[in-house]
């Protein structure tokens, strides 16, 4: 065997063992300390891994066609997402540990918008399979029976499963222009029966479960403007959340209670307001001359993170909800946007933007030095952390 044969095998033999390496490393390690993003580093989108202590950095699509929307399984051991690279749209998925990609979808017509059901054994997605329109399907991802639960003319899209916190985990939301205007629904995929809660000719999309499940909010044209209404499924009722005179949205609920935050430009500017259900207050928490948008709770219910505006550029701001302070956790020229919190509340992940393009940075919620986990991309979005292994 010559010496350039040699070299060349051992060679080899290194490539796929730095690629096993990295592979078992990235996804193996500690829940809170990895986080998946979409990049479009190389031209085309693709899903990465980071591994927030090492800075290790996985491209875990690989491939020349778009690769996106990325969502974990609630136990951390699967990740599906969207490829384009059988030329239409199909749900893919990822095993944590061997690796293995599968085409889950395989159809022709166009399927997307993968969302883990809570008891991680089923897969909603939105597919076009039917001729239709859009519908939303329901895949068992052990036996691969699929059930198409929307099954009406028109387009239903936006899949999203009711929190594992609530008690009946069969039920899911979502959006449908079935009535000539866009309505939200909540379906039992086990009864099949169907509930419209929005029911106005006006559009009404953008809902969100509430941690029980008890209700759920959605925005609405139905007054002037945008505004956020509150559905309660106990009693069948609609109220307006929204503050008169302003355009209200972009609510979150609260991880721990019936309390929910949202923006609002009630003063002009667009400011972040909270809610509390038991005694029907608002409180305004960023109560600032500048525009402060995207609130998002913590999962340990004690923080508010949002994105505060001064001459063009964002800033990671903080609401501690039992002192009722904030703290600006960047104060920097960059513009820091999208933050996403990590599954032990303890850290912040963001995107930070300047001349040179788009970094994936991390700061902890007691303050502290930013850093920075990637290199610089083209453009950096879809944020999400890998769920804890059971």
């Amino acid at each position: 065997m010559t010496r350039t044969l040699i070299q060349l095998i051992a060679t080899s033999i290194i490539i796929i063992t730095c690629a096993t390496y990295c592979i078992m490393f990235v996804t193996q390690q500690q829940p809170d300390n990895i986080l998946t993003f979409v990049s479009r580093v190389d031209g085309n989108r693709e899903i990465w891994l980071v591994d927030a202590n090492t800075q290790i950095v996985f491209n875990l699509s690989r491939h020349p066609e778009d690769d996106y929307a990325p969502t974990w399984s609630r136990d951390g051991k699967m990740l599906a997402f969207v490829s384009e690279r059988d030329g239409n749209t199909e749900i893919y998925t990822y095993k944590i540990g061997s690796g293995q990609l599968s085409n889950v979808s395989q159809n022709s017509a166009q399927d997307n918008s993968p969302q883990w059901m809570n008891n991680d054994r089923q897969l909603a997605f939105v597919s076009r399979r039917e001729g239709n329109g859009a519908e939303i399907f329901v895949m068992d991802m052990q036996t691969k029976d699929l059930q198409n639960i929307s099954r009406y003319p028109g387009d239903d899209i936006s899949p999203i499963p009711i929190p594992v916190t609530a008690d009946n985990p069969a039920q899911i939301l979502y959006t449908s222009n079935r009535d000539g205007n866009v309505e939200t629904l909540i379906r039992d995929i086990i009864s099949g029966r169907a509930i419209n809660i929005s029911r106005h000719p006006a559009d009404d999309y953008q809902p969100h479960w509430s941690h029980t499940g008890d209700y759920v909010s959605f925005e609405s044209t139905r007054a002037d403007g945008i505004e956020t209404y509150i559905y309660n499924i106990a009693d069948d009722t609609i109220f307006n959340l929204g503050l008169d005179r302003a355009d209200d949205y972009a609510a979150d609920w609260s991880p721990i209670n019936d309390n929910i935050v949202f923006e609002s430009t009630y003063n002009s500017n667009s400011e972040i307001f909270l809610y509390t259900m038991q005694t029907d207050t608002y409180t305004n928490i960023s109560n600032r001359g500048d525009h402060d948008k995207n609130p998002l709770w913590s999962p340990n219910g004690k923080y508010i993170v949002y994105v505060s505006y001064t001459d063009g550029v964002g800033d990671i701001v903080i609401y501690n909800i039992d002192t009722a302070e904030t703290q600006n956790l960047t104060n920097s020229p960059l513009d820091n946007f999208d933050p996403i919190w990590s599954p032990d509340s303890t850290q912040i992940a963001f995107i930070a933007r300047d001349g040179n393009g788009s970094r994936l940075a991390l700061v902890p919620v007691d303050g502290g030095e930013v850093r920075y986990l990637a290199p610089y991309h083209t453009a950096i979005d879809t944020i999400i952390w890998k769920p804890a292994l059971d």
